[in-house]
């Protein structure tokens, strides 16, 4: 299976149910939001299982040829930004979250758009 096939697939899944998830527990999900930001070691454990994650995917997926190879390799860097600014700036990612906690309308069009994205990628992945 192409590998690029294969993350669409995985990403799919992920945002799909992840974001439904969130969605659906959005009572909690404030609490969620503030507990994994409150401090520097979760935010820092938190970069470095982005790191642990994003390192491998791009050394498998540094593709930009496609329209769905670039889709794939913006979630596969951003992952791996993700756990560098979490490690190298936990302060800062604290007050982003902070801020997300007071605006959970916008969290709430974030997920939105990440279970559209997840469906996008589950049919294009899945050639449905």
């Amino acid at each position: 299976m192409d590998i690029t096939l294969f993350l669409a697939q995985a990403f799919g899944l992920l945002f799909v149910i992840g974001g439904l998830g969130m969605v659906l527990q959005m009572n909690a999900l404030k609490g969620i939001i503030t507990q994994f930001s409150s401090d520097k070691v979760s935010v820092m454990v938190g970069g470095f299982v982005s790191l642990l994650v994003g390192i491998p995917l791009i050394l498998i997926h540094n593709v930009w040829g496609t329209g769905l190879e670039m889709i794939i390799s913006v979630i596969v860097w951003a992952t791996f930004l993700k756990g560098v600014v979490r490690v190298l700036a936990p302060g800062s990612v604290i007050k982003m979250g902070q801020s997300f906690a007071h605006n959970m309308g916008f969290v709430k069009i974030l997920l939105w758009l990440m279970v559209i994205l997840g469906g996008y990628l589950l049919y294009v992945g899945f050639g449905i």
